[in-house]
C-alpha cells in the first residue's frame, strides 16, 4: 500500500520503514528490486516523468518488448541499484536490508542484464517467435473448437478481443504506449503505426516492422527468470 501511494505521487508516512524481500531465486529478487527502485524514483519526479516511469514499470512487469525510452529508464534503475548494492554502509533505498552474499548475487544478475542481448533475444527474433506462437495457438484452438469461439471469461478493461492493445499485440506483437507518449518520444513510430492502422498494406507493415525491430528493446529482466 505504501509503494502504491508513492507511485501515485502521495507522500509516504513520516515514520521510518524497514522492508525485507524474501525469495530463493536471485533473478526474481532482482526484478522485484528493480521495480521498487523505479517506484521510489517517482518520489522526486514531475507528474509527466512519473507517468513515463509507471508505464516503463508495466513493460518490465508484463512485456517482452518495450520502447527505447522505457528501456533507458530500466537501465538507469539498474545502474542505481548496482551502486546501492555495492555500498555496504547502508540499506538499499534506505529501507531494504540485503546481506552481502545476496547483494553480490543480485549485482551479478544486474550486470549480466546490462550486456547487449544475444542474437536469439533481439527484438526481431522475439517478434518472430511471438508470431510463430500465435500461429500454433490458433491451429490448436481450431483443432479443438472448430468454428466456436474460445471461452475467455472476464478480462480487465482494455484487454478485450477488440480493444486496441489486444489487437496490436495479436497483429504486430507489441503493446504500444499511450498516443501522447508515442508522439513525444517516437514520432516516426506514431506516424507509421497510424498509417498501418488506417491502411494495412505490405508497404506500411514493412515500414512499421523495420522501425520496431531497429528501435524497440527486449525486456532483459526476463532472461534467466525462474519462478
Amino acid at each position: 500500500m505504501v509503494i502504491a501511494a508513492v507511485s501515485s505521487g502521495l507522500k509516504p508516512p513520516k515514520r521510518k520503514l524497514h522492508l525485507t524481500l524474501v525469495d530463493l531465486k536471485a533473478t526474481v529478487f532482482t526484478c522485484d528490486l528493480l521495480i521498487f527502485r523505479m517506484l521510489f524514483d517517482t518520489q522526486t519526479q514531475t507528474v509527466e516523468q512519473r507517468e513515463e516511469t509507471n508505464i516503463a514499470i508495466s513493460y518490465v512487469f508484463a512485456g517482452q518488448l518495450m520502447p527505447s525510452w522505457a528501456s533507458d529508464l530500466l537501465h538507469g534503475a539498474m545502474a542505481a541499484a548496482i551502486a546501492e548494492l555495492e555500498d555496504l554502509s547502508s540499506n538499499i533505498m534506505g529501507i531494504f536490508y540485503i546481506p552481502e552474499p545476496a547483494r553480490q548475487e543480485i549485482a551479478r544478475v544486474l550486470k549480466e542484464w546490462q550486456q547487449p542481448p544475444e542474437p536469439w533475444y533481439t527484438t526481431a527474433a522475439l517478434r518472430r517467435n511471438l508470431s510463430r506462437e500465435r500461429e500454433i495457438r490458433e491451429m490448436e484452438q481450431s483443432a479443438l473448437l472448430g468454428d466456436l469461439e474460445p471461452e475467455t471469461g472476464k478480462v480487465p478493461p482494455g484487454c478485450g478481443k477488440y480493444d486496441l492493445d489486444t489487437q496490436s499485440f495479436d497483429d504486430i506483437y507489441i503493446i504500444p504506449p499511450p498516443a501522447h507518449l508515442m508522439q513525444n518520444h517516437e514520432p516516426r513510430l506514431a506516424e507509421s503505426h497510424n498509417a498501418y492502422r488506417k491502411k494495412k498494406t505490405k508497404k506500411n507493415r514493412k515500414v512499421l516492422d523495420d522501425y520496431l525491430d531497429s528501435n524497440w528493446k527486449p525486456n532483459v529482466t526476463i532472461i534467466g527468470l525462474e519462478f
